[in-house]
């Protein structure tokens, strides 16, 4: 009998342990970007936006042969009309590249972009992956 209970105050303290991280640790609303600058150059005037956001998330200059990593709230940095949408990435305004096709509210994952090379027109060459659920 004592060894059951034992087991069982195991389980229930492991449970209240996940419980807890769940609850203070972990936000399911938050999207990972990482932006990895691979010119010869520092890129400045780079922006992410998405469906309904308040207003265009600002990147700092990333210099050649960095990364900069940003995590993006999706529930603080979006209005109440937010419910799916997609997400962009902005040079400028001479280019535009869709980094997320679909997400939703309750979503987080991660993005991996590759900055290539800029061309004169101002046009970037991009890598990018993601993993969004």
């Amino acid at each position: 009998m004592r060894k059951y209970l034992k087991w069982i105050l195991s389980i229930t303290a492991c449970l209240l342990l996940y419980v807890m991280y769940m609850s203070f640790f972990y936000n399911p609303h938050e999207i990972d970007v990482h932006v990895k600058n691979e010119t010869h150059e520092a890129i400045m005037g780079l922006s992410i936006t998405y469906t309904n956001v308040e207003s265009p998330i600002e990147l700092p200059a990333i210099q050649a042969g960095e990364t900069h990593s940003i995590k993006i709230d999706i529930m603080e940095s979006s209005n109440e009309q937010f419910h799916e949408g997609s997400m962009e990435l902005h040079y400028h305004e001479k280019y535009e590249k869709t980094i997320i096709g679909y997400f939703g509210k309750g979503y987080n994952g991660k993005v991996d972009i590759i900055i290539e090379e800029i061309d004169s027109n101002g046009q970037l060459s991009i890598e990018s992956s993601t993993t969004v659920r």
